[in-house]
């Protein structure tokens, strides 16, 4: 596994600050960030850096044998940079479209770490309305973007997968889905549902599966476009909501939501789409890595925690 600076940086500010969260005030990202990043860099040299005590954070001998090393390298990459990275940095102004759940809940460590890394760099983040976004890529309208999906070929576009994405069927803690076990297809046909956008692709395989189009369904679907919209509605017991896991993922283990005990029989994925060729771009090639790096240290972060 190779070693980015970032790592360096983030665990030169914790040996500073003897904080993980102040730490993170300092990098302008957020603290499970720098959790993960020091976590990953333990990881890497096999060894713990950093212990949690209760008056803040103090390190190990390995730890303390890495900072002044730690500090060289990252004067030197800085040193490069400005002596001649400057001139093939990316600069411009990138118009990206991602769906709801993934800006809010995955994405706004990679903007951070735009606006921090890429000084020279614009961004414009448009909602993407399911497979909407793919005309608007290939039609150039926007020059990337954030779905979640299936996987497929789509003509003209390129694609990377960042993750699985597992969805998660919720609804309030007083619901009667809440008091079921072994949940099934036909139990849900008579549920009131919200929806975020039945143009994303799993929300119309969703609403296939419980019969929304049908004549005898008796129950009601209300399609909100939000996620934290949706979120509100089941809280208030409107009804249950199929969503992405991470966006739900405090809720549940506070207790606000019940988890339903069923699972689609389908998989989606996070992934990231662009013109085919677009890659030459420095914008989109940057913009395509690093959303691929962050998204991977939050699930590092998922397996430490767990």
């Amino acid at each position: 596994m190779d070693m980015d600076v970032k790592l360096l940086e983030t665990f030169i500010a914790v040996a500073e600050i003897k904080s993980f969260t102040r730490a993170a005030t300092r990098l302008r990202v957020s603290q499970p960030t720098v959790t993960a990043r020091v976590k990953i860099l333990e990881q890497i040299l096999g060894a713990p850096l950093v212990e949690r005590l209760t008056t803040g954070t103090t390190l190990t001998s390995t730890g303390a044998d890495l900072l002044p090393r730690a500090r060289e390298i990252v004067e030197l990459s800085h040193q490069i940079l400005t002596s001649i990275g400057d001139k093939d940095a990316p600069s411009g102004h990138l118009r990206v479209g991602t769906v709801d759940s993934l800006l809010n809940y995955r994405l706004f460590s990679l903007i951070e770490y735009i606006y921090l890394r890429f000084e020279k760099m614009e961004v414009s983040m448009k909602s993407a309305r399911g497979r909407e976004s793919l005309e608007d890529v290939r039609d150039g309208r926007l020059d990337c973007a954030f779905i979640v999906d299936f996987t497929e070929k789509w003509p003209g576009l390129e694609s990377r997968i960042l993750c699985p994405e597992p969805l998660a069927l919720v609804c309030s803690p007083k619901h009667p889905l809440a008091h079921c076990s072994q949940v099934t297809e036909s139990d849900l046909f008579d549920v009131d549902f919200l929806l975020v956008d039945s143009r994303e692709q799993y929300q119309l395989e969703f609403k296939r599966l419980i019969g929304a189009q049908s004549t005898r369904r008796q129950s009601r679907v209300f399609e909100l476009y939000a996620v934290d919209a949706v979120k509100r509605g089941v809280y208030n017991g409107m009804g249950a909501a199929l969503l992405p896991e991470v966006t739900v993922r405090d809720e549940i283990e506070d207790k606000v939501f019940h988890r339903v005990d069923w699972t689609p029989d389908f998989k989606v994925f996070a992934q990231v789409v662009w013109r085919l060729g677009a890659s030459e771009n420095h914008m989109v090639r940057a913009l395509v890595d690093n959303a691929a790096q962050a998204i991977a240290e939050q699930h590092t972060e998922s397996f430490w925690d767990g």
